[in-house]
């Protein structure tokens, strides 16, 4: 019951977006990541039986940020 209330409360308070102002949202928010995309570009030949998993956990060892692609 109390869970329904507060999704009536949420329904009142937010209303939908726009399609228009969705589109433009993520036109910025799409923008900001592709620009922070390339900060951090490492070129390096990788033994071919390394995993994404495993180079995750190496890149996070040295403290490098880095974006999913």
């Amino acid at each position: 019951m109390n869970h329904n209330h507060n999704q009536q409360q949420y329904q009142l308070n937010n209303k939908k977006q726009s399609a228009e102002a969705r589109h433009r949202h993520n036109q910025k928010r799409n923008s900001i990541h592709r620009s922070r995309r390339y900060w951090y570009f490492k070129t390096r030949s990788v033994y071919h039986r390394f995993t994404m998993v495993l180079i995750r956990k190496i890149i996070h060892q040295f403290n490098t940020p880095f974006v999913h692609n």
